[in-house]
C-alpha cells in the first residue's frame, strides 16, 4: 500500500538545456564558423542533451510498505531505502551551492534532489552516512516518515 507519493519537476535543466540545444542547432543550420558542425555530431550532441534531460527532468518520492523509493526522470535512476532501520528525520536547509539537480556526494552522505534549498536529513541505525532528500513538500514527507521511527 502506498503511503506517500510526490513528484517534483525541475525547470532548471529546461532553462539551461534549451538555449544550448538551440545554439547548437543554429550553428549547424547556418553553418557558422570556420569549421561548421556536421549533421551526425550535431544529432549526437542533441541526443545526449535529450537523454540527460529524460534522466533528470523530475524526481518522484514514494513510500510503499516499509520502503522509501526515490526515482529520477523516466525511472532509470532509482534508490530504495529500507525504513525499518530509520533512526531520525529532521528538516534541514541546504547551502546555496547545493542547489543542483541529481545526486551529489556530501562529506557525510548523499544528497538527492531536483529543486529548492529545503531538505530532509535521514539518519539510520548502524550507519554513519546520512541521506538528504531535497523536497518542496518537506512537511508532508516528514509526517509520513515519522511513522517509521521507533
Amino acid at each position: 500500500m502506498e503511503k506517500y507519493s510526490s513528484f517534483q519537476f525541475t525547470w532548471l535543466l529546461l532553462f539551461i538545456f534549451l538555449p544550448i540545444m538551440g545554439l547548437i542547432y543554429y550553428l549547424y543550420e547556418y553553418q557558422l564558423g570556420s569549421k561548421p558542425i556536421p549533421f551526425l555530431p550535431m544529432i549526437i550532441i542533441e541526443g545526449v542533451f535529450v537523454f540527460i534531460y529524460l534522466l533528470f527532468y523530475g524526481m518522484r518520492i514514494k513510500i510503499k510498505d516499509q520502503t522509501l523509493i526515490i526515482s529520477f526522470g523516466i525511472g532509470l535512476i532509482k534508490k530504495r531505502i529500507d525504513l525499518t532501520i530509520l533512526e531520525s528525520v529532521k528538516k534541514v536547509r541546504n547551502p546555496w551551492y547545493h542547489y543542483a539537480v541529481g545526486i551529489k556526494l556530501l562529506p557525510n552522505g548523499i544528497f538527492y534532489g531536483v529543486h529548492g534549498l529545503t531538505a530532509l536529513e535521514l539518519a539510520f541505525k548502524n550507519k554513519k552516512r546520512i541521506i538528504r532528500i531535497g523536497t518542496n513538500d518537506e512537511d508532508n514527507l516528514k509526517y509520513a516518515l515519522d511513522k517509521f521511527l521507533k
